[in-house]
């Protein structure tokens, strides 16, 4: 009869590989938490460009893209056709942001 038969314990080996799985568990967590950190900052700084270009655009600020916009309304009926045509210039409010510039267009009717 051998003396270790009744001991329910683990191998050296066994709990290496236990440590090991466990350590590549939690660095492939810390790694992809680093990554959400870092497109979470990105996605804020663009956001916040974004609200920039917004602002500037509610407020009129911007450069004229020398672009327009003509609009044509027709009202029909049973006499002489009616006419409205509109045009509105196309401005872009520009922000800088690291990887480059955040725009909006908008209109201004003319």
């Amino acid at each position: 009869m051998r003396k270790n038969e009744g001991n329910g314990g683990f191998s050296l080996i066994e709990t290496v590989a236990g440590f090991s799985l466990m350590i590549l568990a939690v660095f492939g967590f810390l790694t992809l938490t680093g990554a959400e950190g870092k497109r979470f900052a990105w996605e804020t700084q663009i956001r916040d460009c974004f609200r920039q270009a917004r602002q500037m655009a509610l407020s009129g600020e911007g450069e004229a893209s020398g672009k327009s916009l003509r609009l044509r309304f027709t009202l029909e009926s049973s006499g002489p056709r009616d006419e409205v045509s509109e045009t509105f210039e196309i401005y872009q409010a520009s922000v800088p942001w690291e990887e480059g510039e955040v725009s909006v267009e908008f209109y201004r009717h003319e």
